[in-house]
């Protein structure tokens, strides 16, 4: 009995490890050779709203990311941004937590626990993507934010688009379907994500495979 009621104690803490977020996700390196051609992208890029239930693969999400906002250069990104300010990240949220990419190293890192995507789809909550992705201004980073603030976030809404883009070129050429939304639950998320204040919500990206 003794030995049976341990062997339930292992299973038990076996399964609350499991069922934690990681803290860290490394991405795998991404792959260089996939996708149709840029004019092929062009051609299909839509938005979908009606994706399978399966989760997407390490691959396809670490690739979505860095062609959405990744470092192509050892100090430049695949998406531009005013004077070179880089203030756009991205948060990913999963079923089972929210993380932010950390770019330089290609990983995902563990922000909030729990699932944060139905808060994402105000008048859209028909939307059921595997991942979710939040396109976030951190405005602490913009260079005119002291002496031109209008115009600091007037680029950082054009720096987010650009990032928006990318999202959907990848999108399309990869058999993934996403649809840009900016109506969401801005303070839940905020609240969530653990956002401060120089952080702006912008849009986000549901994203899944095309059903």
């Amino acid at each position: 009995m003794r030995k049976i009621i341990l062997s339930l104690i292992a299973l038990t803490a076996s399964l609350g490890l499991r069922a934690q977020s990681p803290a860290t996700i490394d991405l795998p390196a991404r792959s260089a050779e996939r996708g149709t051609s840029a004019m092929k992208a062009f051609e299909q890029r839509q938005s979908l709203r009606n994706y399978t239930q399966s989760d997407l693969s390490m691959q396809d999400l670490g690739d979505l990311l860095w062609a959405a906002n990744g470092f192509n250069r050892p100090d430049k990104r695949t998406a531009a941004t005013a004077m070179n300010a880089q203030e756009i990240d991205l948060y990913v949220c999963l079923a089972d937590g929210s993380y932010l990419y950390n770019a330089r190293e290609h990983r995902l890192e563990l922000v909030a626990a729990g699932d944060l995507r139905p808060y994402m789809g105000r008048g859209n909550e028909g939307v059921k993507p595997a991942a979710c992705l939040i396109v976030v201004a951190d405005m602490s980073r913009s260079p005119l934010l002291g002496r031109e603030p209008e115009a600091a976030h007037r680029m950082a809404a054009y720096d987010a688009g650009i990032v928006s883009a990318n999202i959907y070129l990848f999108c399309a050429a990869n058999g993934l379907g996403t649809v840009c939304r900016a109506g969401m639950d801005k303070q839940t998320l905020a609240d969530g994500l653990k956002l401060g204040p120089d952080h702006v919500i912008h849009l986000n990206h549901p994203v899944g495979y095309a059903d």
